[in-house]
């Protein structure tokens, strides 16, 4: 919302409120280039979400292993709504 009066009312506008625009401006950048760098990060280069990264590029399907690991009560609910169906091997 900073970038419309920025742009808009550069001239109507103040030099005070003018510079307060740019300041958040400037600092909701930093901020939200950070949390795309960090989620980048955690979703493709740390190593223990690699496997969940490596799913979603391919069929979309991790091991039981990791998934009652890493995802445990949503696995015990697909166990029990699977014995619920008789579908349990």
């Amino acid at each position: 919302m900073t970038g419309y009066p920025m742009w808009f009312f550069r001239h109507s506008m103040p030099s005070s409120l003018h510079n307060l625009c740019y300041n958040i401006h400037d600092w909701d950048a930093l901020i939200l280039g950070l949390a795309v760098l960090g989620h980048f990060f955690l979703a493709a280069i740390y190593p223990a979400s690699r496997k969940e990264f490596s799913s979603m590029m391919t069929n979309g399907l991790v091991d039981a292993e990791y998934t009652s690991h890493h995802n445990g009560k949503w696995y015990k609910e697909l166990n029990d709504d699977q014995a619920d169906a008789g579908l349990q091997h």
